[in-house]
Protein backbone atom coordinates (compact mmCIF):
# COMPACT_ATOMS: atom_id res chain seq x y z
CA UNK A 1 0.00 0.00 0.00
CA UNK A 2 1.26 3.48 -0.87
CA UNK A 3 1.46 6.01 1.95
CA UNK A 4 0.61 9.45 0.51
CA UNK A 5 -0.16 12.90 1.89
CA UNK A 6 -0.75 16.45 0.73
CA UNK A 7 1.08 18.94 2.93
CA UNK A 8 0.86 22.72 3.05
CA UNK A 9 4.44 23.70 3.84
CA UNK A 10 4.78 26.25 6.65
CA UNK A 11 6.19 29.48 5.18
CA UNK A 12 9.30 29.30 7.36
CA UNK A 13 10.16 25.87 5.86
CA UNK A 14 9.79 26.70 2.15
CA UNK A 15 13.43 27.74 1.67
CA UNK A 16 14.58 24.32 2.89
CA UNK A 17 12.25 22.47 0.50
CA UNK A 18 12.62 24.81 -2.48
CA UNK A 19 15.62 23.00 -4.05
CA UNK A 20 13.55 19.78 -4.04
CA UNK A 21 10.47 21.28 -5.74
CA UNK A 22 11.78 24.08 -7.95
CA UNK A 23 11.93 21.95 -11.12
CA UNK A 24 8.37 20.72 -10.55
CA UNK A 25 7.09 24.28 -10.20
CA UNK A 26 9.08 25.40 -13.25
CA UNK A 27 7.58 22.50 -15.24
CA UNK A 28 4.10 23.65 -14.20
CA UNK A 29 4.87 27.17 -15.38
CA UNK A 30 6.47 25.94 -18.61
CA UNK A 31 3.10 24.94 -20.01
CA UNK A 32 2.22 28.64 -20.06
CA UNK A 33 5.69 29.75 -21.20
CA UNK A 34 6.22 31.63 -17.94
CA UNK A 35 9.19 31.92 -15.62
CA UNK A 36 9.40 32.04 -11.86
CA UNK A 37 8.27 35.52 -10.85
CA UNK A 38 10.71 37.86 -9.16
CA UNK A 39 10.31 37.84 -5.40
CA UNK A 40 8.62 34.43 -5.31
CA UNK A 41 10.81 33.11 -2.49
CA UNK A 42 10.04 36.19 -0.42
CA UNK A 43 6.30 35.72 -1.02
CA UNK A 44 6.63 32.07 0.00
CA UNK A 45 8.59 33.02 3.13
CA UNK A 46 6.01 35.55 4.28
CA UNK A 47 2.99 33.37 3.42
CA UNK A 48 1.53 35.45 0.56
CA UNK A 49 2.10 32.38 -1.65
CA UNK A 50 1.82 28.88 -0.23
CA UNK A 51 3.75 25.78 -1.25
CA UNK A 52 1.87 22.48 -1.21
CA UNK A 53 3.65 19.15 -1.71
CA UNK A 54 2.37 15.67 -2.46
CA UNK A 55 4.46 13.10 -0.65
CA UNK A 56 4.36 9.39 -1.48
CA UNK A 57 6.38 6.97 0.63
CA UNK A 58 8.45 9.90 1.99
CA UNK A 59 9.22 11.14 -1.56
CA UNK A 60 7.98 14.46 -2.94
CA UNK A 61 6.18 13.63 -6.19
CA UNK A 62 4.40 16.94 -6.88
CA UNK A 63 4.35 20.58 -5.88
CA UNK A 64 1.83 23.38 -6.24
CA UNK A 65 1.74 27.07 -5.43
CA UNK A 66 -1.42 28.87 -4.32
CA UNK A 67 -2.26 32.46 -3.49
CA UNK A 68 -5.33 34.21 -2.13
CA UNK A 69 -6.33 37.11 -4.36
CA UNK A 70 -8.98 39.74 -3.68
CA UNK A 71 -11.43 40.21 -6.56
CA UNK A 72 -14.65 42.17 -7.01
CA UNK A 73 -16.61 38.97 -6.41
CA UNK A 74 -14.66 38.14 -3.23
CA UNK A 75 -11.51 36.31 -2.21
CA UNK A 76 -10.21 33.76 -4.73
CA UNK A 77 -7.76 30.93 -4.12
CA UNK A 78 -5.66 30.63 -7.26
CA UNK A 79 -3.62 27.52 -8.02
CA UNK A 80 -0.60 29.16 -9.63
CA UNK A 81 1.63 26.32 -10.80
CA UNK A 82 1.53 22.55 -10.49
CA UNK A 83 4.11 19.99 -11.52
CA UNK A 84 5.19 16.51 -10.62
CA UNK A 85 5.04 12.80 -11.35
CA UNK A 86 2.65 9.98 -10.44
CA UNK A 87 -0.41 12.11 -11.26
CA UNK A 88 -2.89 9.31 -10.55
CA UNK A 89 -1.80 9.34 -6.90
CA UNK A 90 -2.14 13.09 -6.26
CA UNK A 91 -4.74 14.22 -8.79
CA UNK A 92 -7.37 14.46 -6.05
CA UNK A 93 -5.46 17.09 -4.11
CA UNK A 94 -7.69 19.83 -5.42
CA UNK A 95 -10.22 18.68 -2.81
CA UNK A 96 -7.81 19.70 -0.01
CA UNK A 97 -7.17 23.02 -1.75
CA UNK A 98 -10.93 23.58 -1.91
CA UNK A 99 -11.23 22.82 1.83
CA UNK A 100 -8.46 25.30 2.55
CA UNK A 101 -10.15 27.93 0.33
CA UNK A 102 -13.49 27.49 2.12
CA UNK A 103 -11.76 27.87 5.49
CA UNK A 104 -10.25 31.15 4.21
CA UNK A 105 -13.72 32.36 3.08
CA UNK A 106 -12.88 32.23 -0.61
CA UNK A 107 -15.72 32.42 -3.11
CA UNK A 108 -13.94 30.19 -5.63
CA UNK A 109 -10.81 28.33 -6.61
CA UNK A 110 -9.30 29.00 -10.01
CA UNK A 111 -6.33 27.86 -12.03
CA UNK A 112 -4.72 28.63 -15.33
CA UNK A 113 -3.58 25.16 -16.24
CA UNK A 114 -3.22 22.68 -19.04
CA UNK A 115 -6.57 22.00 -20.75
CA UNK A 116 -6.52 18.38 -19.59
CA UNK A 117 -6.91 19.36 -15.95
CA UNK A 118 -10.52 20.50 -16.50
CA UNK A 119 -11.33 16.96 -17.63
CA UNK A 120 -9.87 15.23 -14.56
CA UNK A 121 -10.76 17.63 -11.72
CA UNK A 122 -14.36 17.11 -10.58
CA UNK A 123 -16.53 20.19 -10.73
CA UNK A 124 -14.09 22.38 -12.69
CA UNK A 125 -14.96 23.88 -16.06
CA UNK A 126 -13.14 25.99 -18.60
CA UNK A 127 -14.26 29.61 -18.29
CA UNK A 128 -11.71 31.40 -20.44
CA UNK A 129 -8.88 30.71 -22.80
CA UNK A 130 -5.65 32.61 -23.00
CA UNK A 131 -4.61 33.62 -26.49
CA UNK A 132 -1.47 35.40 -27.57
CA UNK A 133 0.34 36.67 -30.62
CA UNK A 134 4.10 36.39 -30.65
CA UNK A 135 5.84 39.43 -32.05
Amino acid sequence: MTDSALICVPPDRTAVLWPHVREMIEAGLAAGDEVLPDGLLERLADGRVLLWIAVVDERIVAAMLTALLPRKSGLVCKMLATGGTDFDIWKGWHVRIEEYARAENCVKVESECRPGFSRVLDGYRTVRHVIEKRL
